[in-house]
Parts: structure tokens; C-alpha cells; sequence
């Protein structure tokens, strides 16, 4: 016997719509689907979802649309790309997947989602007060139209002999064979108040433990990544919860598979990690706006009590840090590839600051913030205290410094003033560590070491600039490839330089990078610099000992 699935919520772009039946179709299941003709109505009388047939045009198309207003405006199409011919009789039904299908009497398909995490099972147990029990099923249609995956969630609803109770189920099994396993209830208010303002993404559930990999068992292990142990899953890989606490606190990152073969990259954020919940509805709800082949994408999120999980593409070289900065990895950095990834990265701010809808400053630009996918090509990621500034680009303000020394610009650091010259002085930094292979690290004034910043300078004072490349990487570029490096350590000490002002926007610095014809400036004293009034030439670094792995957080007093 079908599972009769009542359909309660249905989201769509940041507004849940929430659906109730009408009596041509109270449900859709396999064995009771949404027939053309059919159509399901919104609580509030303000949408309908339905069969329609454009002006001018025979075929038919599944969609949702504005109930009530002339002429038909139609929000959402399922099959686009498939149109219903005439004469073809088709219906919405859900799968034994949990995936929503359109098709013909046949079978064939016109569209469908992709399947989703959740076996279709209904029961009412044993339990004496679950008398009348109804599991509701919803497609966020915000994570399809995004992201192109559909996400269901699932809770359960039912009286007791005291009254009317909700909760929602968390699973531990996804194999259709096995019953639905509850491990938390948890009320429907506290459900949409922790994940207010995340409606524009895919939510996932918390509890995607697959059992598949029996408990992460050895066998299920693919290997070892940075945060922590890489496993297999049969539908959707995610850290559990038993196995994320034993890393203990911080960011855990475990990779694995969609159901349909995609990989993707899943980041646990405990409940004691710096990234506050405000850092991460900031990180979700801005990448959910910016789309560009430089930037990460992210796939969807979770909220859960404290816990806190991103979803992203899965990028196979991981982050740019792990190859720059390891001996032993970084020959696998040759110049093309680092010319590259100087240009994609400077593409994918040149968007962030101008090109985008939002224009946006990152404020923690560096390279373990720079993901490699399995071409080399960078994807700057990591958007949780990034800021939506004013088109005019002007300076801002804060009281909370977040960022990472070594990366920061001195008027952020010291003064909490932060632009889009911040994110300039954070790209030269980067520029000049991916050319050497070295990390920018802050320095006492009084050791006889200097920072990336004040050695390059030197370097290019004294005319030998060239010595500043990495001495991993096998020689004989020729003269194209010294001359890419001079105007990469060019750039990237203009970038750095002390005065906002002095700095060039991401406009001019990817001319400069991507045109060698175009003539620039010389670069004048970097930021953190003491050699200003001073006999000195080693332009050391003065304002932190802190090495440039340590992000940092400030708050002041008022």
C-alpha cells in the first residue's frame, strides 16, 4: 500500500508557501498524483500550483503562478525545457525516492528532482496517543531554483489526549526497507526561528547520518582531509554528530557524495567556534546572491540548536595554503598555474567589489580562504564576515575586527576602518605569497627576520626582485614568465601600500595583471612598515608577532 503524503509547506524563493489541498487533489503520492486539470492552492489564497498552457502555444507546462490575477504570471516552470505536447495526459506524483516526478502514463519523464534523503514511511507505532499521525513532505523550491537540487523536509504531526502537539522527526536511517528512526523531537517554533532568514538556500536536515557507512566504519573511509576523516555515504555524506565531537571544538570539513554523484564538502561550525550564528546567516544568505565561477558555491545549510553545517561544492585540490606553504606539495605549483590562480582570484574580487548585484568586501582574504578545484582553479570562499557596502564605496566603520593579521590592512587593524582598499591590501599580501611561496608573518621590530612585506620591498628597492620567486618552482619560463613575475611583485606591493588612497582598485590591478603593455606606477612603502625616518632597510614589520594563520577577533568597549 502507497504512502499518502499530505503536501503542508512548499518553498518558494524566501517565502514558504504554505499549501493547502483542495479537494480535486488532497495529495500527492504514487499512487495519487497531482493530474493535469488538478491544482493545489496556498493557505492564503496566493498562489496555485498547476498545469498550464502558454499564449500562443499547444503544449503544456507544470508551474506555480499568481491565483486570482489576469493575465496568468507564472513564478516557476518545472518543465522548461520538456514541454508537455498535446494529446499527452501527465501527473506530479513522489517516487519511492522521495523525489517529485512529472510524467506521462507511459512512465516517461519530463522532469523530475533530484532524490532526496528521505525514505517514505508512515507509522503510528505502538503509542496509544499518537492516534492520528500525517507526515508532511515539502520542496524547497529556493534550493531547486538556486542551486538546482531539491531538498524535502519532513515532520510529523499528531494529537495527544492533552491536545494538539507538533515535533519534528530526526532520522538515522535513509534505506527504504528500514522504519524512520526519531533520535530529538523538536517544536515547529523553534524549527523556523533558527532558521529564519536562510529561507533563499537549501535547508538540509541535521540528522544525515547514513547508516550505510556502518557507523564510519574503516571500510566507509575514503581518507584523511584537513579537519578531519573523509567518508563514503550512500546518498549524502555527512559528519555525524558522535564522530564531529570527537574532533573537538572548531571547524570540522568531511567530503562525500550527493545522490546523483556530485561531491560536496560539509563544514561543521561546534558550538564553541568564533563564527557566532550572525557570521554564519551573514555567509549563507550573501553566497546565496553572488554567483561567479571564482567564487565557492554553496549548496545549502543547516541549523540545529547550536550546531551550525554548510554545504559546499566539493574542490578536490582543498585550499590554496595546503599546496603554497608545503614543501613537499608546492613544485605541484608551477608558474602558469600560479599566474592562474593570481589572475582567477583577482576576477573573482573585481566581481565581489563591482560586477555583482551586491557589492561586497570580503574583509578576510588569504590563502586558506582560496579553495583549488581539480583544474587549479581558485574559488575564494569563506564569507562570514564579509559586508555589503553602499555603491559609493565608502569607508566604513566597525568595533568588531575580524580577520586574519598579517592579511589585514594597518587602518582596519588599528582603527577598525574597512573599504574595498582593505580587500586590495589583503590580494597583494597574496600575490606576493603565492610568487615566493612564503607566509606574510608579523614581526618584532627587534628580530634580525623581516616579514614577506618588508623583504620584498627590499628587493625591489634594490633591484632584485626576481630572487622573490619561489625556489620549488623548476626554471626556464623564459623572459614572458620573468616579466609576469616582476609585475606580479609591482602589483602586489601597490596593492600593500601603506595609504588607502595610494592603492589601486581591482579594476586597474587585473589591467595591470592581465594586460603586460599597461604601464604602472612604482609602488611606494608598504603598510606595517618602519623604515620611514629611519636608517633602516629592512622594512620590518612592527605592529603584531602574531603569524598570519590566527584569525582574529576584536570587540571594544563603547
Amino acid at each position: 500500500m502507497a504512502t499518502r503524503v499530505r503536501v503542508q509547506a512548499l518553498a518558494l524563493l524566501p517565502l514558504f508557501l504554505l499549501f493547502s489541498p483542495v479537494p480535486a487533489a488532497d495529495s500527492i503520492s504514487a499512487a495519487s498524483p497531482v493530474a493535469d486539470g488538478q491544482t493545489l492552492v496556498s493557505a492564503g489564497g496566493v498562489f496555485e500550483l498547476g498545469f498550464f498552457t502558454p499564449p500562443a502555444s499547444t503544449a503544456r507546462f507544470l508551474g506555480i503562478w499568481y491565483k486570482g490575477i489576469a493575465p496568468l504570471t507564472v513564478v516557476w516552470v518545472a518543465n522548461r525545457e520538456a514541454p508537455i505536447t498535446a494529446g499527452t495526459t501527465a501527473s506530479l506524483a513522489i517516487n519511492g525516492t522521495g523525489s517529485l516526478v512529472l510524467a506521462d502514463q507511459s512512465g516517461r519523464e519530463f522532469w523530475s528532482s533530484p532524490p532526496s534523503n528521505v525514505a517514505l514511511t508512515a507509522s503510528n507505532g505502538d503509542n496509544p496517543s499518537r492516534r492520528n499521525t500525517a507526515i508532511a513532505i515539502g520542496l524547497s523550491l529556493s534550493g531547486l531554483l538556486l542551486f538546482g537540487l531539491s531538498v524535502f523536509f519532513m515532520w510529523t504531526k499528531f494529537f495527544t489526549r492533552k491536545g494538539r502537539y507538533q515535533s519534528t522527526r530526526r532520522l538515522t536511517s535513509f534505506d527504504s526497507s528500514n522504519p524512520l528512526a526519531p533520535v530529538q523531537d523538536r517544536s515547529m517554533e523553534d524549527e523556523s526561528s533558527q532558521s529564519k532568514g536562510l529561507h533563499d538556500v537549501t535547508l538540509f536536515d541535521m540528522a544525515m547520518i547514513a547508516s550505510s557507512t556502518d557507523n564510519f566504519a574503516a571500510s566507509a573511509k575514503l581518507g584523511e582531509g584537513g579537519f578531519g576523516a573523509v567518508y563514503k555515504h550512500a546518498k549524502l555524506a555527512f559528519m555525524g554528530m558522535q564522530h564531529a565531537s570527537s574532533l573537538g571544538p572548531g571547524v570540522g570539513l568531511v567530503y562525500g557524495e550527493l545522490g546523483g554523484g556530485q561531491k560536496v564538502a560539509v563544514k561543521r561550525l561546534s558550538k564553541y567556534s568564533t563564527q557566532g550564528l550572525d557570521e554564519f546567516k551573514n555567509e549563507v544568505v550573501l553566497i546565496a546572491k553572488l554567483q561567479h565561477v571564482n567564487l565557492v558555491r554553496l549548496l545549502g545549510c543547516c541549523v540545529h540548536g547550536e550546531e551550525r553545517i554548510l554545504v559546499y561544492e566539493y574542490m578536490e585540490n582543498k585550499s590554496l595554503d595546503t599546496l603554497l606553504f608545503d614543501k613537499a606539495r608546492s613544485a605541484q605549483l608551477d608558474w602558469s598555474k600560479r599566474f592562474d590562480i593570481v589572475l582567477g582570484v583577482a576576477r573573482g574580487l573585481l566581481y565581489l567589489h563591482q560586477d555583482s548585484r551586491f557589492k561586497v568586501i570580503h574583509r578576510d582574504l588569504k590563502a586558506g580562504n582560496v579553495l583549488l578545484d581539480g583544474d587549479m582553479n581558485p574559488k575564494i570562499s569563506d564569507f562570514g564576515v564579509a559586508r555589503i557596502f553602499g555603491g559609493d564605496g565608502a569607508d566604513s566603520h566597525t568595533r568588531r575586527v575580524v580577520g586574519t593579521y598579517g592579511y589585514m590592512s594597518p587602518e582596519y587593524a588599528m582603527d577598525g576602518v574597512f573599504s574595498v582598499k582593505s580587500d586590495v591590501f589583503s590580494f597583494g599580501v597574496l600575490v606576493l605569497e603565492i610568487v615566493s611561496g612564503r607566509k606574510n608573518r608579523g614581526m618584532c621590530s627587534s628580530g634580525e627576520q623581516t616579514s614577506l612585506l618588508g623583504h620584498a620591498w627590499r628587493l625591489w628597492r634594490e633591484g632584485n626582485a626576481l630572487t622573490l620567486l619561489d625556489e620549488a618552482m623548476a626554471s626556464g619560463g623564459g623572459g614572458r614568465e620573468s616579466e609576469e613575475v616582476l609585475r606580479c611583485v609591482q602589483v602586489g606591493l601597490l596593492c600593500v601600500q601603506e595609504r588607502p588612497e595610494d592603492r589601486p582598485h581591482m579594476a586597474t590591478v587585473f589591467l595591470m595583471l592581465a594586460n603586460l603593455s599597461v604601464v604602472m606606477p612604482q609602488p611606494r612603502h608598504p603598510g606595517y612598515c618602519s623604515d620611514r625616518g629611519s636608517t633602516s632597510t629592512d622594512g620590518d614589520c612592527s605592529l603584531s608577532c602574531t603569524a598570519n594563520e590566527i584569525t582574529l577577533t576584536v570587540v571594544e568597549g563603547r
